[in-house]
């Protein structure tokens, strides 16, 4: 289990690095790209580093469309698969 969180973590490292537009030198589009950075990483340390499930009804939309070809769209489907990879309290 120790894997998939460092792969989740890097994984959600990658996600918010690459969300960083090229050029944004102005503060206002910094600003904006740290937010989006900020919310990843606390999105994704809840999940998998927390173990926490409620964080998914915080970040993830009720309507998530899920690209995975395992999962199907929705917050619930998120919950099951995680649920099914053993990441819970």
């Amino acid at each position: 289990m120790k894997i998939l969180q460092i792969v989740a973590a890097a994984l959600a490292t990658g996600l918010a690095l690459t969300s960083v537009p090229a050029g944004a030198a102005t503060s206002g589009r910094a600003t904006q790209a740290e937010k989006n950075k900020q919310l990843v990483l606390a999105a994704y340390q809840g999940l998998f580093g927390d173990h926490d499930l409620s964080v998914i009804d915080k970040y993830w939309a009720q309507d998530y469309i899920q690209h995975n070809p395992y999962m199907t769209d929705g917050r619930e489907s998120v919950k099951a698969y995680v649920k099914k990879l053993g990441i819970e309290n």
